[in-house]
């Protein structure tokens, strides 16, 4: 529900587009409305994958606080030491939650589609007719 009435609220205040599909319009709304509540669902899959069951004195919060660090950013000394004791393989999957919840997801959901990008190349729209040749010649 939290989800949903923040993508709500977005397509209200005209953030967030529906057609053709979600699309991110201001990414401020996807860091300040979006990402706390992804975060929360990376949380879970984090668990979920067993990650984290090495160290149980990390709190939710340090976590959290971990996965809305800015790409790129280094964490504080009190979060590395938080986080030292995890394996390799763990940390691994911590930050590459960090980096598809910071960099990747807004990426993607602000992308429409390759066509109105015009990134399709001639050979990419001769393999779409061949696929389809009733394709509409507007999305060529």
């Amino acid at each position: 529900p939290k989800l949903e009435a923040e993508i709500q609220k977005g397509y209200e205040g005209k953030q967030l587009q529906r057609s053709p599909h979600l699309v991110l319009l201001q990414v401020p709304f996807y860091e300040k409305n979006l990402r706390p509540i992804l975060a929360e669902w990376l949380l879970l899959w984090l668990r979920s994958e067993g990650v984290l069951e090495a160290d149980r004195s990390l709190t939710p919060e340090k976590i959290l606080e971990y996965l809305a660090l800015p790409a790129g950013s280094p964490a504080p000394e009190e979060l590395k030491t938080a986080f030292s004791k995890l394996p390799p393989s763990d940390m691994k999957l911590v930050n590459l939650s960090r980096d598809w919840l910071q960099v990747l997801l807004p990426h993607v959901l602000q992308k429409i589609d390759r066509v109105s990008f015009g990134v399709m190349t001639a050979g990419d729209i001769a393999v779409a007719l061949k696929r389809d040749a009733r394709m509409p010649l507007s999305r060529t």
